[in-house]
């Protein structure tokens, strides 16, 4: 049930995590981590909307 919740977080914080990376995006900080870590996708790229993420749960069990 705890897991439920968790994704029902993500769904609702969803609008505002995108908001948030509209406004930082450009930022040199998340430019510098991504070249630092290799990062050939920006972070936006992980930011799944709910119906792409739902999908991906039973990879990350396996």
């Amino acid at each position: 049930m705890e897991d439920l919740q968790i994704y029902e977080r993500y769904c609702r914080n969803k609008p505002r995590s995108e908001s948030l990376w509209r406004q930082c995006s450009d930022c040199i900080f998340f430019q510098e981590c991504q070249k630092k870590l290799e990062h050939k996708l920006g972070l936006d790229s992980y930011l799944l909307k709910p119906v792409q993420r739902i999908t991906k749960y039973q990879l990350l069990l396996k």
